[in-house]
């Protein structure tokens, strides 16, 4: 009766065994799709920090911020497909979880930020983690909106 209904999670399945019948959620996890998404994002972010590191020498970490902002950009882009109807899960899971996974990196942003404090650069510091966060949720909000706007 409830067998094929989609929820937040996937899509639920009726499933009987030895006269029980539970409900699963077939959540659609694709290793491959998410591994694939992953070995293009990790090569593009250690990429666009080596080619603006090469051009922007200073204290500030440009490259982790410019792959942060890419991935936030892309990330709000793949949320406004999906509210439109215009991505799927695969697609979601591919692009959100694999590339722009790999591609952002708070940890790099927290290691940078770190190493700017202890050498005394308190300043690019705070920068930088004011700059992440607000430019973060700024290019989500305007790929979210530029998706909705091209898909309804």
């Amino acid at each position: 009766m409830f067998t094929g209904i989609v929820t937040d999670l996937g899509r639920l399945r009726e499933v009987r065994r030895d006269g029980e019948t539970r409900f699963v959620v077939e959540t659609g996890y694709d290793p491959d799709s998410l591994a694939l998404g992953a070995s293009v994002g990790a090569p593009l972010r250690y990429l666009t920090d080596r080619i603006i590191r090469a051009r922007h020498d200073g204290h500030f970490p440009w490259g982790t911020f410019a792959a942060n902002l890419t991935g936030c950009l892309f990330l709000g882009a793949l949320t406004g497909a999906v509210a439109a109807g215009a991505a799927s899960s695969p697609t979601q899971l591919l692009i959100g979880t694999g590339l722009c996974g790999a591609l952002t990196t708070y940890s790099t942003f927290s290691y940078e930020t770190l190493r700017l404090t202890q050498a005394g650069a308190r300043f690019f510091a705070a920068v930088n983690v004011v700059a992440n966060v607000i430019a973060g949720l700024g290019a989500v909000v305007i790929g979210t909106a530029l998706a909705q706007a091209i898909w309804t």
